[in-house]
């Protein structure tokens, strides 16, 4: 199971690729921090992209998990100790205290993925392990970090790491 942060969620919604999680992970969850800022967020500014979110979570293959004790614990001193957001709060919390991964763009909440000991990927590192599994073609690689780099900041060393050089071709005079 992975946990999904709101960035990556609303991201992959925008580009039409949310499917490609329920593809690469077994299961995929979001914290209720994270369904409250896509879903309820989403509808309050008239999202077009929040149907497919509501159609997962419908779906089932998305799905909130509640915190539990432990987890709000955790969240509360993470959000005491750092300036990352009540939804990669949650979601650490839940990540660290269940042993899941998550999927977060967030620098600083990745900084505090790595102190935590969570694994965790960013958007466009899931977008790479689609192509690695086959899910992607490598014309569907690059068309989806286009489309992606439209909706959120992509480094250039990033998407450098994950497209492949451009084919030069050498004329002969």
């Amino acid at each position: 199971m992975v946990i999904v942060d709101a960035s990556v969620l609303i991201g992959f919604a925008k580009i039409g690729r949310l499917n490609l999680l329920r593809r690469l992970f077994d299961s995929v969850a979001i914290a209720p921090a994270v369904n409250e800022e896509v879903v309820e967020g989403g509808l309050q500014v008239s999202a077009p992209e929040v149907i497919y979110v509501q159609q997962a979570l419908g779906d089932g293959w998305l799905e909130v998990v509640p915190l539990n004790a432990g987890e709000e614990g955790l969240k509360g001193r993470l959000l005491g100790t750092t300036s990352i957001d009540p939804g990669e709060a949650e979601s650490l919390a839940i990540a660290r205290l269940r042993n899941m991964a998550i999927l977060v763009d967030d620098k600083q909440a990745r900084t505090v993925a790595r102190a935590l000991g969570v694994g965790y990927m960013g958007s466009a590192a899931v977008l790479l392990e689609g192509r690695v599994r086959g899910e992607l073609s490598l014309e569907d690689l690059e068309h989806a970090v286009g489309e992606l780099a439209r909706v959120v900041w992509l480094s250039p060393d990033i998407v450098a790491d994950i497209l492949p050089p451009p084919e030069y071709v050498i004329e002969s005079y």
